[in-house]
């Protein structure tokens, strides 16, 4: 009977685990149904355990048509662009990756002003900066994708300031952005095919 009992809570256990991923693949082809860009949906396969870098491997490459980069979606938001594109892999670097040329334009939701936007902020967000000092950044704010963007189109959401900081004399700002992705929970994406 224990045995038993220890194979329906198993069956049970991976029932359970195939409804939950069913659930997040009707999501994801709701979303492409609904989205206005051409996506081709990926999955993650691999991880970069490294502290120095924010990177992960999808399972598409060149041969379904992706090229460097390319941006990269979830349903919640920006995740980051494709950094190496092999035949069949590609790897992303994600909007938190600290390395120098991470970066990218994007507005205040709330007055549409230009700010800044780099990876390797402190725990996990990146770093904002304002494009000139009349720029006023607040708590709260959310950041979008600017139409002046390299390689992203206009209005994705990146994330939500968590955090301002004034210079001394109260005329610089700068602050962090949480991605509005959760990054270590990502298991499918979106490569957008056109800007």
């Amino acid at each position: 009977m224990r045995k038993y009992i220890s194979q329906l809570v198993t069956e049970l256990s991976q029932i359970e685990q195939l409804r939950a991923e069913n659930e997040r693949l009707r999501e994801l082809l709701q979303f492409k149904k609904a989205a206005k860009m051409e996506l081709i949906p990926v999955e993650v396969v691999a991880r970069n355990p490294s502290n120095t870098s924010a990177t992960l491997t999808i399972d598409k490459g060149s041969n379904a048509g992706l090229t460097r980069n390319m941006p990269v979606i979830t349903t919640e938001g920006l995740a980051g662009r494709l950094l190496r594109v092999e035949p069949f892999s590609a790897e992303v670097i994600l909007l938190t990756d600290p390395r120098p040329g991470n970066s990218m334009s994007g507005v205040i939701e709330r007055t549409r002003e230009l700010v800044y936007i780099y990876g390797g902020g402190k725990k996990g967000t990146c770093l904002v900066k304002p494009s000139d000092l009349s720029v006023r950044l607040q708590t709260g704010d959310r950041i979008l994708t600017s139409e002046s963007s390299l390689y992203f189109p206009k209005n994705l959401l990146i994330g939500e300031i968590v955090e301002v900081q004034e210079s001394e004399d109260g005329f610089e700002q700068q602050a962090f952005l949480e991605p509005a992705v959760d990054f270590s929970r990502m298991e499918y994406l979106y490569v957008v095919q056109e800007k």
